[in-house]
């Protein structure tokens, strides 16, 4: 996803974070920034090409005598790790959800302890009032390049900013869907890189939880499409990977009647 971030050509500036601190071994001048400060794309690309196989980086005893001869490849590969707050899990067989026609299904925790416990309580609260459940689950699909900005910094409210990716034709706030056709015109595909082992160009949509506050003035409710201005109402609990050549499996699912694994997140 950092690669196809760093590949996606686009008027607004998606690679956030970015590691402008990294110094490169032999200057000591940042390896990432061009001599006028600005964010120096084709040094990412080469850096993310000399590293090897993710495979041969984990079988490897130690990693940084791995990489010893790509001292600038292994501060990168380190701080792609250290700069992802979120931890996915690449579901097994018997977990994977049923009518979403991938392997690559993940469970994923993109929220700080603080803030998961912020949204359980609200949760409940509102489950309480409700006498039902206290969140239903929705699709938000982007670009695939944009994944590594969100998996880093969670779902932002970022309508008419500059970081804006999709317009807001109904008003400002965290957009999802309750049918995956509707999210699917978001997706838009990214160029892989080249030494994973999931090729080509891929897609991805995530699905995410919400406080269930429909009916009030927190979330706007159009046609199956949900706004959210707030975004400690949105959770991302799973990313679905795709070939963009095979996503019309999905073109048609609702979220509301998917069958989802017991053990996370109830």
């Amino acid at each position: 996803m950092t690669y196809a971030c760093n590949a996606m050509v686009s008027s607004r500036d998606a690679f956030s974070p970015y590691p402008s601190g990294i110094l490169d071994p032999v200057t000591g001048n940042p390896a990432f920034l061009d001599e006028h400060g600005k964010k120096n794309i084709s040094a990412i690309s080469t850096a993310l090409a000399s590293l090897t196989p993710i495979r041969h980086m984990a079988e490897a005893p130690c990693l940084k005598t791995h990489l010893a001869g790509n001292p600038l490849g292994y501060s990168l590969f380190r701080w792609i790790l250290a700069s992802n707050r979120s931890h996915m899990i690449h579901l097994p067989v018997h977990s994977r959800i049923p009518g979403i026609d991938t392997e690559q299904q993940y469970v994923v925790c993109a929220s700080n302890p603080a803030r998961e416990a912020d949204f359980r309580a609200l949760r409940a609260s509102v489950a309480a009032n409700k006498k039902g459940k206290g969140s239903f689950f929705a699709f938000h699909g982007s670009r695939f390049g944009n994944w590594h900005c969100i998996l880093r910094v969670g779902l932002k409210n970022y309508s008419n900013t500059p970081m804006m990716s999709a317009g807001a034709a109904h008003g400002k706030g965290i957009y999802l869907a309750q049918h995956s056709s509707t999210s699917m015109g978001y997706m838009g595909a990214g160029t892989g890189w080249p030494h994973s082992s999931l090729q080509g160009n891929l897609t991805c949509i995530a699905l995410c939880e919400v406080i269930d506050m429909r009916g009030t003035p927190e979330i706007k409710s159009t046609g199956g499409i949900y706004v959210v201005p707030d975004e400690k109402l949105v959770a991302i609990r799973y990313l679905f990977i795709f070939d963009a050549t095979k996503t019309s499996s999905i073109a048609s699912i609702d979220a509301d009647k998917l069958k989802l694994p017991d053990r996370y997140y109830s």
